[in-house]
């Protein structure tokens, strides 16, 4: 059974917003996002575009964040059960896998 329009719509918006900050995290550890009230607050206080290491700790976190948001995606946008949706997920966590290690080993 395919999930409610409105739980596809909120769960699109917030999905979204975590795709971005995690994409951010990634790309741009330390950049403050403006559709995040206080990022720049947060990303200062940890540090992340001045220190190295925690740099290196936020661009895995955005890798996790996502994760999160796109097997979030699949399962609310995507096949609603069976095999589809599997292959799916499975494609999204190989993906999240290998951008991990990727990470890890540079």
């Amino acid at each position: 059974m395919a999930p409610p329009i409105h739980i596809k719509l909120i769960s699109g918006i917030l999905n979204t917003i975590v795709l971005i900050a995690g994409i951010r995290n990634l790309v741009a550890p330390g950049t403050p996002l403006v559709v995040i009230p206080e990022d720049d607050m947060f990303q200062a206080h940890f540090g992340a575009a001045s220190d190295p290491k925690m740099a290196h700790v936020f661009q895995l976190f955005g890798v996790f964040m996502i994760m999160a948001a796109c097997t979030k995606h699949v399962t609310v946008f995507g096949h609603s059960e069976g095999t589809f949706l599997r292959k799916k997920l499975f494609f999204v966590l190989g993906l999240a896998d290998i951008a991990c290690a990727a990470i890890v080993f540079q």
